[in-house]
């Protein structure tokens, strides 16, 4: 924003003379000090457009007086947020948080599963079905051990059999089955 920032103008008018805020950002640090100055809701850049309905009612509920707005509610609102929106992985002794839209594709592998973001890979122990669903709406499952974020999508080849092979940006190839074809159909527009 020009000029003033969010915390900027709140600051200058009051905490308790604003209306009802929600911050729509793309630096999550930002989230507890959004809190700390009585916002509804603190929104992490790319949107979810299932989070933001769900933000979209607690507003209208808060303008009704359905909502008490109380900070248990808003912390737990905004972990669950946060949780969908970045993957925790261990690297070298650490823990990284990959933002879900950094990674391309998912690989199973018995009870874990392969992240590949850029050229480097990752091994969580989370099953595909619960990675698919935590992932949300942007990941396409093509295959019974094979998930993709459609945003990373360059070309999908039709097979003679009815199956396809996507090939990501990055070059990487995966074979999508014929069980998975409605979906792929129905993600991509592409009549296979």
């Amino acid at each position: 924003m020009p000029g003033l920032g969010g915390f900027d103008v709140i600051e200058a008018v009051g905490p308790e003379s604003m209306p009802l805020v929600v911050f729509v950002t793309a630096h999550d640090e930002h989230a507890i000090r959004a809190f700390e100055v009585q916002a509804l809701d603190h929104l992490l850049k790319p949107v979810d457009e299932q989070r933001l309905l769900l933000v979209l009612d607690r507003v209208r509920n808060r303008r009704a007086g359905h909502d008490d707005g109380s900070l248990a509610r808003r912390l737990a609102a905004l972990l669950a947020s946060a949780a969908a929106q970045r993957v925790a992985v261990r690297d070298r002794g650490r823990i990284l948080l990959l933002r879900a839209g950094e990674i391309e594709c998912v690989q199973a592998e018995g009870d874990y599963a392969w992240l590949q973001v850029g050229e480097k890979t990752y091994l969580v122990r989370e099953t595909m079905a619960a990675l698919e669903e935590r992932l949300g709406p942007a990941f396409l499952r093509i295959h019974r051990s094979a998930v993709v974020n459609t945003a990373f999508i360059r070309e999908v080849r039709p097979q003679p059999n009815g199956e396809a092979l996507i090939v990501l940006h990055g070059g990487l190839e995966f074979r999508a089955s014929r069980g998975y074809a409605d979906r792929l159909r129905g993600a991509t527009g592409n009549p296979l």
